[in-house]
Formats: C-alpha cells, sequence, structure tokens
C-alpha cells in the first residue's frame, strides 16, 4: 500500500471560514485519509503533515500522484521526495484522470461536512475523523471491499458493535490459514481493479474530443468514475460483423 494519490481540498463552509483538507488516497486499497490544514501552509509544512499522518502509518510511498497545486510543484517538494526515492507524478490536461479518484472522494467528504457541521464550525475536525472512518469502513464500489479490509483483513469494531464479542470467523487461529485468506483477499480486488482497468462495459458514445489523448464519453448509469478519459483506456468498438 504504497502508491498514494494526493490531492489539497478547500471545502467552503460559509462565506467566513474556508476549511482546507488534505486527501490521501491508496491507489489500491483505496483507503483515505482526510488531514486538516491550513490553505496558507508551505510544502514544508504540508510535507511535516504528510510524515506525520500518513508516513507513520504506512511507510514511504513508491509513488504519489497529485494535482498541480504550487506546494507540490515547489522545488522543496520535488526535492525531498526524490532524496526519498519516490516518484513523482501529476495530473494534466492530456491525463486528466490521473487524479480522478480523488474527485469522487472530495464530493464525498464536501457534502458529509455541510451535513454535519451546519453553524457548529467548532465541531469540524471531529466530523472529519468521523468521516474518514465512516468512508474507510464502507463499501467501494471499485474493489467491492471496504478499505478496512483490503488494509487489515477484517471490518473494525464501530459503536453499533460493541455489544457482541468478535466471532471465530474474524480471527483464525491458524497464522498460515489467515495468510492464506489475506492474499486471497487481495488477488480478488487486484482482478477487480484489473477488470475495470480494461473497462469491459459498454459501448459508449463519444460525446466531446477533449485533444488528441483525452475523449469525453457518454456513460449511462452510475459509475462513480469521471467522464473524461485518456486514449490508452479507450477501445474501439466494433460491431459483431465488422473486423
Amino acid at each position: 500500500m504504497l502508491v498514494w494519490i494526493l490531492s489539497l481540498v478547500y471545502h467552503e463552509l460559509n462565506e467566513a471560514r474556508i476549511l482546507s483538507i488534505m486527501v490521501v488516497v491508496d491507489r489500491f486499497s483505496k483507503m483515505a485519509h482526510f488531514i486538516a490544514c491550513q490553505k496558507t501552509n508551505d510544502a514544508s509544512l504540508i510535507a511535516e503533515l504528510y510524515f506525520r499522518e500518513i508516513v507513520r502509518l504506512h511507510g514511504v510511498p513508491k509513488t504519489i500522484t497529485s494535482d498541480r497545486d504550487v506546494k507540490f510543484m515547489s522545488h522543496f517538494w520535488r526535492t525531498l521526495w526524490r532524496k526519498m526515492g519516490t516518484q513523482l507524478q501529476f495530473s494534466s490536461a492530456s491525463h486528466p484522470q490521473t487524479d480522478g479518484q480523488t474527485e469522487a472522494i472530495n464530493k464525498i467528504l464536501g457534502n458529509v461536512l455541510r451535513s454535519f457541521v451546519g453553524k457548529n464550525l467548532r465541531q469540524w475536525d471531529l466530523v472529519l475523523a468521523q468521516a474518514e472512518f465512516a468512508y474507510n469502513n464502507s463499501l467501494n464500489q471499485a474493489t467491492g471491499k471496504c478499505p478496512f479490509e483490503v488494509v487489515y483483513g477484517v471490518h473494525p469494531f464501530s459503536p453499533l458493535d460493541l455489544a457482541p464479542l468478535p466471532t471465530s470467523q474474524q480471527f483464525s487461529a491458524d497464522a498460515k490459514q489467515r495468510a492464506k485468506e489475506i492474499k486471497k483477499l487481495h488477488e480478488e480486488v487486484r482482478e477487480k481493479l484489473q477488470r475495470q482497468t480494461i473497462r469491459a462495459n459498454g459501448p459508449f458514445q463519444i460525446v466531446e474530443k477533449i485533444n488528441d489523448n483525452a475523449y469525453k464519453i457518454k456513460i449511462l448509469g452510475d459509475y462513480g468514475v469521471s467522464t473524461t478519459f485518456n486514449v490508452a483506456d479507450l477501445s474501439p468498438y466494433y460491431e459483431d460483423h465488422e473486423h
């Protein structure tokens, strides 16, 4: 779990208050972390938060994909991760899907904050932690599993689960069997993600050519993804009688 997608989101709770949140998403498990910060924080402070909240839990990332916020384009940020051996990737007009995974999460997070915080702005940090727990404990459409299950192999207990005792189905006494179960779980998630990557669904109608590398397509139904795709993710559709 060492490939992360990173973005800075500015949620306007009302006219007088703008909350800045660093959203970090693991590409494989879809686990997300919502980290409160200030809009005025420079790259060094953002890096400090990243090490405190992400690296201490998951280690140094192999790859970080981010938007082109000035903090992520700074000399400090680039030099730091080059020294750490981490590859930096940036979203661009020709590859708009690079940061697409955070778009849906950012919308969910914004709706949660506006719904639960209301006028009680002093409680937003508590809501942020609860929102992160709820998201990571919810079924992800891409993997078919909740992020907690993919990372830890089990669902964490919530306040609603405090009364029942843990069942034998959640924890195996045989370490070798438990390792097999986690390996099988990761294989299932990887296969589902690969099926999504090759995009076997369709055909879809192209509605707009963004540029030579990106097209906007018409998607019927709720796929939870951006409608703009890179040409590398699209394949031509042929009728049965066509070659």
